[in-house]
């Protein structure tokens, strides 16, 4: 047996308590949701397969299981024991990679079986036939998420960071694609003028979330199964936000085994400067809050200021941290010069 071969053998071995325990856990939480749905149709006629229960399991553990998996990376003294394995840097990142969704699959198909074994023996007139497709597309939509939050957190030098990234990274996305919709908005000074309709259309804010693919997959599998719902056109319209994930996922997945192999060593526990964590994360953020407004721009103010302290640990900011508060200023007075254009002189375009 290889050195590959025995190291994942060792992680699985490793971690499965963890993956029975969270199986057993699953399948009871899935089955209280969907018994509970049933007994809605029994009183009511109204069939509900409550199959959001099994989205709910599969994004809740490709978000942590990556953090689990690669959490000791982020310590320098296991490290050190780490790498005295016989094993490469690249094996031992797909060690890693495959050892997490080994047990994201293992957890969700036993959630997903117990599921099938009710709706087999419940409801005669859901159409079952769906069920199958549907594992297998939310899988694909679930190792999404996995490389997502997988590469999120292989950015960061500590678990505490790596978890801030995860978190902040979840809805990146929906902050930018709101505000280019907010900004736009505001120069045509009407949400109904065919710039911003066609802007919402290919960035709505509503895919923004890194778990939009499975749950608009979801609810396209809902409906098809339930025969009382009708089959939601706009997500099938907007068929291309799936593409447009499933190359972002790709791309993380490919991030996280370049980033694996070329982090160094001596900077476990060290600032985590990559530019997908607080240097993209703080200003995104806060500018998309500027210019949302729903919230006192002091507020955001101080919590972007406290990003920049919990970044640099230290209440110290250099001059490019400065510099982005200061900028600040830029989506305000954004903001102000818009409200000044009278409303019956509209800024257009072409």
């Amino acid at each position: 047996m290889s050195s590959f071969s025995r190291y994942l053998n060792y992680k699985l071995e490793k971690s499965r308590l963890r993956t029975l325990v969270f199986a057993a856990l699953s399948v009871l939480f899935s089955q209280a949701i969907i018994r509970d749905e049933l007994a809605i149709y029994y009183n009511w006629q109204t069939p509900r397969t409550g199959l959001y229960a099994l989205a709910i399991v599969l994004g809740i553990f490709c978000t942590i299981i990556p953090i689990l998996e690669t959490a000791e990376m982020k310590n320098r003294r296991n490290l050190d024991t780490l790498y005295f394995f016989p094993i490469g840097r690249a094996k031992l990142a797909l060690v890693n990679y495959l050892c997490g969704w080994i047990q994201i699959t293992v957890i969700y198909t036993a959630t997903y079986l117990f599921a099938c074994g009710i709706y087999l023996t419940g409801v005669p007139n859901f159409a079952l036939i769906h069920l199958l497709p549907y594992y297998f597309f939310s899988l694909l939509a679930g190792l999404l998420i996995y490389s997502i939050v997988l590469f999120l957190f292989e950015q960061a030098n500590t678990v505490a960071d790596g978890v801030l990234f995860c978190a902040l990274g979840v809805y990146a996305l929906y902050a930018v694609f709101g505000s280019l919709t907010y900004v736009v908005e505001l120069l045509v000074d009407s949400p109904n003028h065919p710039l911003a309709w066609t802007l919402e259309y290919i960035f709505n804010s509503f895919w923004g979330c890194i778990y939009a693919p499975l749950n608009n997959l979801t609810v396209l599998f809902q409906n098809l199964i339930e025969p009382s719902q009708i089959l939601d056109k706009q997500i099938l319209k907007e068929w291309y936000m799936f593409v447009f994930w499933g190359v972002i996922g790709l791309a993380s997945a490919i991030g996280f085994f370049f980033c694996f192999v070329r982090h160094r060593t001596e900077r476990i526990g060290d600032i985590s400067d990559s530019w997908f964590g607080y240097r993209i994360m703080i200003p995104l953020y806060g500018y998309a809050l500027f210019l949302g407004g729903g919230i006192s721009r002091i507020i955001v103010l101080i919590l972007m200021a406290s990003g920049y302290f919990i970044y640099r640990r230290s209440f110290k900011l250099k001059k490019s941290d400065i510099v982005v508060l200061l900028c600040s200023i830029i989506p305000i007075l954004l903001d102000e010069l818009l409200s000044l254009i009278p409303a019956s002189y509209p800024v257009t375009f072409g």
